[in-house]
């Protein structure tokens, strides 16, 4: 079904917020229906269409064969039914409600309960607290974490915590924000300083430096 009106469909899938919504709609219906097998997955970027569902999910839902070789390349969320029939209306509520609300089209006044319900639900998994004890086993297996979250959840407070009682405050944070760059916490290449005069070359030389000193 279409409507003059609305976007077109890769306005919504190329919105990183519409893929981390389906995202955590399909963490929330396997925590909740899946029993320990997994009844829904989600691609992580849903607007490459060269990218096939993956073969370990095709091998584990061969009853859809012919559907994901015909179309693998444009789905970019399943569920699979089960007997548990909340589940299947819980899927369809939450990824249709979703659809239609990133494509401005709020739901009638008789079901805007069960669609804040639902969302309420899954909204959860969007954002998921990370514990001090994720971050510190994580470390013992890498040397870094990355953190994500809305400001003012206590990361940075829990970061400098770790730091400080668990490495003797050996080890560096570093902030991200819109001036972050790649050259900021890994390297990159950077102007030489020199006396162009005393060596005849104009303009500068650059060579490879690792992480500028602008990194924090």
């Amino acid at each position: 079904m279409a409507h003059k009106d609305w976007p077109p469909d890769e306005t919504i899938l190329g919105r990183p917020g519409h893929a981390r919504k389906i995202q955590a709609i399909c963490t929330w219906l396997n925590q909740l229906f899946g029993r320990g097998v997994q009844v829904a997955w989600a691609k992580q970027d849903p607007t490459r269409i060269d990218i096939d569902v993956s073969t370990s999910r095709q091998d584990g839902w061969t009853v859809y064969d012919r559907a994901l070789k015909r179309y693998g390349g444009y789905v970019y969320a399943l569920y699979r039914p089960t007997d548990e029939r909340a589940g299947t209306i819980a899927a369809l509520t939450a990824l249709l409600d979703t659809m239609f609300q990133d494509c401005g089209q709020k739901p009638l006044k008789e079901f805007e309960a069960d669609a804040f319900s639902t969302q309420s639900a899954w909204f959860e998994y969007l954002m998921p607290n990370t514990a001090r004890a994720d971050v510190t086993n994580l470390l013992k297996s890498r040397r870094y974490v990355v953190i994500q979250g809305p400001p003012g959840r206590g990361k940075t407070r829990m970061v400098r915590q770790i730091l400080a009682e668990n490495y003797n405050g050996s080890g560096q944070t570093i902030q991200f924000h819109p001036n972050t760059t790649y050259e900021s916490f890994v390297g990159g290449v950077a102007p030489l300083q020199e006396n162009t005069a005393s060596t005849n070359t104009l303009g500068f030389r650059f060579a490879p430096k690792p992480e500028l000193p602008t990194a924090h």
